[in-house]
């Protein structure tokens, strides 16, 4: 059979007949991780512009408002692998936001290992699916800083890109950030609630 009508084939099959040594011998994706607003999004962007790279980003890169009026950023990658965030829909529909910070969010997030051979086949297989080309997958999900472990199981040879920004810069912007929200009436607050909306 002919390398062209084995993709074909494969494609129409999904994941049967791909084997999980073959995926991870192909690819090695490079992962942008750090915290929020540290700038990952820039350097996912401009990493993506190298030739031998396919940023694998939601929507072509472009910012995304959801219902609650919530800014998410650009150069997202959270839809390679969604099912390993917790649902929070619920919590969007309340308007509980910033998610990462609630400690229980964050503990459902963490992943260490792949639960099994077949989970790392089927994560393996969702960033082969989302490629168009033979170039090396580029994925940019904040979420992935926890998953270093996982990731690493799922693809040995992954490379992982570490975007830091001095606390100061962080903070600064942040406030700067919530206060653009806030004036512009995107700014949602759960007063009645228990849980902590901002954590110092």
């Amino acid at each position: 059979m002919l390398r062209a009508e084995l993709v074909s084939a494969r494609s129409r099959l999904g994941m049967r007949g791909i084997r999980l040594h073959e995926l991870q011998a192909k690819l090695s994706p490079i992962f942008v991780i750090g915290g929020n607003r540290s700038g990952t999004s820039i350097v996912s962007l401009m990493l993506s512009q190298h030739a031998d790279l396919e940023g694998l980003f939601q929507d072509d890169a472009t910012s995304r408002t959801l219902p609650s009026g919530h800014s998410i950023g650009f150069a997202e990658s959270t839809h390679v692998w969604p099912s390993l965030d917790p649902d929070d829909r619920e919590r969007v529909q309340r308007g509980q936001w910033p998610l990462w910070s609630l400690p229980e969010y964050l503990q459902g997030t963490y992943r260490n290992r792949a639960k099994s051979d077949r989970e790392k086949l089927r994560l393996a297989w969702d960033v082969e699916r989302l490629r168009s080309s033979a170039n090396q997958p580029l994925i940019k999900d904040q979420f992935n800083t926890l998953r270093i472990g996982l990731v690493t199981d799922v693809f040995p040879k992954a490379r992982f890109v570490l975007v830091s920004r001095q606390f100061e810069d962080f903070a600064r912007r942040g406030i700067r950030k919530w206060s653009e929200d806030h004036e512009s009436g995107h700014l949602q607050l759960s007063l009645n609630s228990d849980e902590p909306r901002v954590a110092l």
